[in-house]
């Protein structure tokens, strides 16, 4: 039986913390504090664990072709652990636009909507996991088969899509929702994973080098290798400078951790609701939604101590009942296949 990584736990703690940092400060102050290298690597960060947790998974089961990889019934069960959550966040923003901005819901309304993930800062983000859901295998195989070859493959990959980006004329809102600019990041978690955490410390380290000098060229003069400025640094060039990070965490984070870092690791285990919960929170109750006396001022530590903490606990309840309605649902499936199969025999 597998054992929870909790070091992999505490990352996504800290990322989901940084991820309510990010949505409080204001971007002139997150920009001279250097967010580039920080903050602003939460997203990156959860994308290359994403690939890194499931190439694991992938691995330890012995799936090493596409057909196991898109199992159908595994396939529906991660939309569903996914979705189901979102869902219920989503409907509940929907209430409240028809009852506080006097949204007219219909069929289109919710379908537009649904697609670009609700309302609120990182409502990108359910529908880019929806992706990575059907992208990973390609990824996992193609690493898997030829480990050697991926990193290089993948990195192109990245590259030629912020060029397609660039000569198509695509807008930033789309771009927005396709899960392009994040594949390099994706594919250096498969690489860590197959390969035991290591990675070559020249490719490592000159990577690195070469990601800060990208993600500071594009942020603070205006460099634009690409052509365009969606979502800058959040491109392939930057991420080896995420996987320096990763694997700093991997090797120094404490594999048995104390209390702290324990409550850190519940807060990685939650992190996809709290996600959801801030998505809500700063879209409802930040810019004053539900009423504009709740805004709190930009930067203040009033701000960063209310929002971290309400962001958390409310997303950690809702992961601790949601996971509880989950787990309930299994055994309650589990035994109504036991019964079934018992009547099969008597039958018999």
């Amino acid at each position: 039986m597998s054992t929870r990584n909790k070091v992999i736990d505490i990352i996504k703690g800290l990322a989901i913390i940084s991820v309510i940092f990010q949505h409080t400060l204001s971007p002139i102050y997150l920009t001279s504090i250097y967010r580039i290298f920080h903050f602003e690597q939460a997203v990156p960060l959860f994308m290359l664990i994403s690939g890194y947790v499931f190439t694991l998974s992938y691995n330890n089961k012995g799936i090493t072709d596409l057909k196991n990889c898109y199992n159908l019934n595994i396939l529906k069960g991660k939309i569903k652990r996914l979705y189901a959550p979102f869902l219920v966040i989503y409907f509940l923003e929907v209430l409240l636009s028809n009852i506080f901005l006097s949204k007219s819901v219909d069929a289109h309304f919710l379908l537009v909507n649904l697609i670009f993930g609700g309302f609120g800062p990182g409502s990108y983000y359910p529908f880019i996991m929806l992706q990575f859901l059907f992208i990973i295998p390609i990824i996992y195989v193609i690493s898997y088969k030829h480990l050697n070859y991926s990193l290089p493959i993948f990195f192109a990959i990245g590259i030629f899509f912020e060029i397609y980006i660039y000569l198509s004329g695509m807008n930033e809102g789309l771009y927005r929702l396709l899960i392009g600019r994040y594949i390099f990041a994706i594919a250096l978690g498969s690489y860590l994973a197959l390969n035991q955490n290591k990675m070559n410390k020249i490719l490592l380290y000159v990577g690195s080098i070469f990601s800060v000098v990208y993600m500071y060229a594009s942020i603070y003069h205006d460099y634009h290798i690409f052509g365009h400025t969606y979502w800058l640094p959040e491109q392939a060039p930057a991420y080896f400078y995420t996987a320096f990070l990763f694997t700093i965490g991997i090797n120094v984070l404490p594999k048995k951790p104390g209390f702290i870092f324990t409550t850190i690791a519940e807060f990685g285990k939650a992190s996809w609701h709290i996600f959801l919960i801030q998505m809500l929170y700063f879209w409802a109750i930040w810019p004053g939604v539900i009423s504009p006396s709740l805004k709190l001022q930009q930067n203040s530590i009033y701000a960063i101590i209310i929002n971290i903490t309400a962001c958390i606990i409310v997303g950690y309840i809702f992961y601790t009942v949601e996971n509880g309605i989950y787990n309930r649902r299994i055994i309650y499936n589990k035994i109504k296949m036991y019964i079934n199969l018992q009547k099969q025999m008597v039958y018999k």
